[in-house]
């Protein structure tokens, strides 16, 4: 009754985010503990949620609510689940704002699953505590990354591809976390034929006129005839010659080749020449 007392009425932005895929599932359960925790003050929740492990852009949303709170013109309350929710960086200029709005009485800082709650009347222990948290959340968040680097370089040395495969071959899930990537059989053999078609010294007008008469089709959603552009960006791709690109570096892979280094070579040679000769003709 105390805090329905001194809360009622007082608005309150409730803020739930994962940055991770595997904590997509607590979003339901940060949501609910944070409109119960403002049922039992008698706050006016506003409540936002952000997946930034989907999302490239809620990263900035956030920060653009953060931005509207601290701007609204009444006293309020901000309530994040756990201090990591806040922030995994220590030294977040989002943090410093925050705080120095709470030192200045325009709002407040919860953290119920920690029973941390920070005001204007708040001790320098409480302040501190906020410091450790940040400081704590930064370094789980760097070893996280630590480790995902980590598995990142073992796959690479593995020569496994990480991304989606180019046009010719298809990605197979093996299982919840690996996956494989494969010969794709229908399209093989016309991919091998527009390779060949190159290495004959064909234009990429004419392969592409022959890959849409005999039904080759991209690999996209709305599986469009192949292009001109579709094939230069194919015939440049190492990967089919057994080098994946990763970090603006070449590693060899350990999938099927379409082609040899021999044959790649020759058909950037056979492109340098075709330019020369269109420059030529203009």
């Amino acid at each position: 009754m105390e805090f329905k007392k001194r809360y009622s009425g007082i608005k309150a932005f409730g803020i739930a985010r994962v940055s991770d895929p595997k904590q997509v599932s607590a979003l339901p359960a940060q949501k609910r503990r944070l409109y119960n925790y403002a049922q039992e003050r008698g706050l006016d929740l506003e409540y936002y949620e952000f997946n930034e492990s989907a999302y490239s852009g809620d990263r900035e949303k956030f920060l653009s609510i953060v931005d509207k709170i601290m701007a609204y013109d009444k006293y309020c309350v901000i309530v994040f689940d756990k201090i990591d929710r806040l922030t995994r960086n220590g030294t977040d200029a989002t943090v410093n704002k925050l705080k120095q709005c709470v030192k200045d009485g325009i709002l407040e800082l919860h953290f119920p699953s920690d029973g941390l709650f920070l005001s204007k009347a708040s001790p320098a222990n409480d302040y501190f505590r906020l410091g450790i948290g940040t400081i704590t959340a930064e370094y789980y968040s760097l070893s996280n990354r630590d480790n995902v680097n980590r598995i990142i370089e073992d796959r690479i040395a593995e020569g496994q591809y990480m991304g989606r495969a180019p046009i010719g071959y298809k990605n197979v899930p093996l299982d919840e976390h690996h996956s494989d990537i494969i010969i794709d059989k229908e399209r093989e053999p016309m991919i091998r034929k527009a390779f060949e078609m190159r290495l004959e010294g064909f234009s990429l007008k004419e392969i592409a006129d022959e890959m849409n008469r005999i039904g080759l089709r991209s690999n996209t959603y709305k599986m469009t005839k192949i292009t001109k552009a579709q094939l230069s960006y194919m015939f440049q791709n190492k990967f089919y010659c057994g080098q994946m690109y990763y970090r603006k570096q070449h590693y060899p892979h350990r999938y099927p080749v379409y082609i040899s280094t021999e044959e790649y070579d020759a058909i950037q040679e056979i492109a340098k020449g075709n330019w020369f000769q269109a420059a030529v003709v203009v």
